[in-house]
């Protein structure tokens, strides 16, 4: 029996970066970097393509795990995905450090900087939803 496919978001302020699990929930591929602006229609198109039924959304904790003003932007849109899209399940994972490890993991290697240069939301929201694939397939 084929799972359903999770979506993984990391939300900014003028970048928002989607990444989307294969189909057995075992890895997370990254999909696009948008803009902010166009999240709620760009998210409509991904959820009914490939039959979404997770959102996985990135929490930006400061290092003590408290809030911080971009973790109140992310709770306002986590309220806002819930009542755009009821009647899918959203679940908010810690990011911290999600953005560093992946520049950590590009830096020294020229070409893929290059390659990499506004694509970093996407390699963070992969980032993210990998975190909670692996959490919850230790599970089963």
């Amino acid at each position: 029996m084929m799972k359903n496919r999770l979506i993984g978001i990391d939300y900014g302020d003028i970048r928002t970066g989607i990444a989307l699990s294969d189909p057995d929930n075992v890895i997370a591929i990254p999909l696009e970097v948008i803009e902010t602006n166009d999240v709620f229609g760009k998210l409509s198109e991904y959820l009914n393509k490939y039959d979404i039924q997770e959102i996985i959304v990135g929490l930006p904790l400061n290092l003590k795990g408290g809030a911080s003003k971009q973790t109140d932007l992310v709770y306002a849109f986590i309220k806002q995905l819930k009542h755009n899209f009821s009647d899918k399940k959203v679940i908010s994972v810690d990011e911290r450090f999600s953005t560093k490890v992946i520049l950590d993991n590009i830096k020294g290697n020229r070409k893929l900087q290059k390659y990499s240069k506004g694509k970093i939301d996407m390699y963070s929201a992969a980032y993210i939803l990998q975190g909670y694939l692996d959490s919850i397939n230790r599970e089963c």
